[in-house]
């Protein structure tokens, strides 16, 4: 434990900001912004918490080269004009 640990944000809390402020996140864009290298895992931890966050995978620049782009659900709305449709997903009940 650091001793600026009261003020330290945890990877999650840092990813839940990121997407009410941009709407959308990538593991890239994880990666970049705060230095997240398991943005699947803290997406399973926020969905477990009860937010609603749905996924969308997405070609890349290379072929056959996916990715998942997530997005919280007040932000859907915007996205319903897209070809492929966003899913839910949920974590399993424990």
């Amino acid at each position: 434990m650091t001793p600026f640990a009261s003020v330290e944000r945890t990877h999650a809390e840092l990813v839940l900001d990121y997407l009410r402020e941009h709407g959308s996140v990538t593991p890239l864009d994880a990666l970049n912004e705060f230095g997240c290298f398991r943005l699947g895992a803290r997406i399973y931890d926020l969905r477990k918490a009860g937010h609603r966050i749905f996924t969308k995978m997405e070609d890349g620049a290379r072929p056959n080269q996916r990715f998942a782009r997530y997005h919280l659900a007040e932000h859907q709305i915007a996205l319903t004009e897209q070809s492929e449709p966003l899913r839910e997903q949920r974590p399993e009940a424990t």
